[in-house]
């Protein structure tokens, strides 16, 4: 077989065999190739007398049913043949040959890995000085791999306020052999603050003992975003930007459960219907964003404006006593009443407020039942502006 002829008739394991027994002495010299305008050659093998292998050399190797195409390099075949080299298996009908790549040592490959990943990687020692960086934390850093060695990681990316945190994470995770996965702000050469993740290693020797830790960082701002304002949306009426009654309840259950408790303002809109009805659900909801405009622009820093549904409005706000609860429902009665501009004329509604005040350990959906049944009071009773305020224990 040196020569380089074939004998059809021979079977997978006795071709194996031979290769293992005398050593392939090559190919002939020259391409083989499964092209139509090559199909005249003599020297051929059907996958049915061999499977198909890739031989890891520095050209291109195609397989296919039927086919195989051995390399120009006799020398890297003979090494293979003789179990010098490992066989890498072809993938299958169609495959592309893996060409170099098969022949890179795993350590090249993982250069090449590091090199081109846009994960920023680093490793630190135990005093958390930077002994290795790739070139996606040079560019975030703005600065060069000689740069950065033997610097203190949280003095080049580190934001101010999480430096402190960094460093008793480097020094928990040398003592402990643990680094726990983390998420903080880093700079970027510009000053820019970026949202990232890390997943942490500690490294250790060949006793056993942490001497550097791994890092690899994922720029996770825009996902931050995006979440923050599905979180956002969720909590928030799209009409009028206001709080809806998921975010009510959040701030209820936070004043009553674990606060001082709070004070509650049931608004609910008079005539609204009747505009609707009369001028068409665009004016409508037009009148519903200046009212929340108007209710937002009068109320404290520390209240929250919600809208409970339909022309309904409820102000949380912290304790505060009755003189300022009267005055607080002046304020929005007559805030509301003012006329309202639109493409018909100036539009006058009224604005009915049902006063309740909550006490630690009361459910949220108590106070706003009590703060309800006083709005309705000063419906039924319009001589009355507010109906004043339920406490927890008032009949009705």
């Amino acid at each position: 077989m040196p020569d380089g002829s074939r004998s059809r008739g021979r079977t997978t394991s006795s071709w194996r065999a031979a290769v293992a027994t005398r050593g392939w002495s090559g190919w002939p010299s020259g391409t083989w190739s499964s092209r139509p305008e090559h199909r005249s050659r003599p020297q051929r093998l059907r996958s049915t007398q061999r499977p198909a292998e890739i031989f890891p050399s520095g050209d291109t190797v195609r397989t296919g049913i039927g086919r195989i195409v051995p390399t120009r390099h006799t020398e890297r075949c003979a090494a293979v043949g003789r179990g010098e080299c490992p066989r890498v298996t072809a993938q299958g009908r169609g495959s592309q040959g893996l060409g170099s790549t098969a022949a890179r040592p795993p350590d090249d490959l993982l250069r090449a890995f590091v090199h081109a990943s846009d994960a920023l990687l680093c490793i630190v020692d135990g005093h958390g000085r930077i002994l290795l960086t790739n070139p996606a934390l040079q560019r975030f850093t703005g600065c060069d791999a000689d740069e950065l060695e033997g610097r203190p990681f949280w003095d080049v990316y580190v934001a101010p306020e999480h430096v402190v945190l960094a460093q008793d994470a480097v020094a928990r995770a040398m003592a402990t052999g643990v680094a726990h996965p983390q998420e903080g702000d880093w700079l970027t050469r510009d000053g820019e603050r970026r949202r990232v993740s890390m997943r942490n290693t500690v490294l250790r020797d060949d006793d056993g003992q942490p001497y550097a830790i791994g890092c690899v960082g994922v720029d996770v701002t825009h996902d931050r975003q995006r979440e923050a304002q599905l979180h956002l949306r969720a909590r928030t009426d799209l009409l009028t930007g206001l709080a809806n009654r998921g975010a009510l309840f959040d701030a209820l259950h936070g004043h009553l459960s674990d606060g001082p408790g709070c004070a509650l303002l049931f608004c609910d809109l008079d005539r609204f219907k009747w505009i609707n009805d009369e001028h068409g659900h665009a004016v409508g909801d037009a009148l519903l964003v200046e009212v929340a405009d108007r209710l937002t622009r009068m109320t404290g820093p520390n209240d929250l404006v919600s809208r409970f549904g339909g022309d309904e409005f409820v102000i949380l706000c912290p304790r505060k006593d009755e003189e300022e609860l009267r005055s607080l429902v002046e304020q929005v009665t007559e805030t509301v009443v003012a006329p309202f501009d639109s493409p018909h004329g100036p539009l006058r509604v009224g604005m009915s407020v049902g006063v309740a005040v909550g006490r630690p350990g009361e459910t949220a959906d108590e106070l706003i039942g009590r703060a309800d049944r006083a709005m309705y009071g000063v419906k039924t009773h319009r001589h009355r502006r507010a109906q004043w305020p339920r406490r927890a224990g008032d009949a009705g």
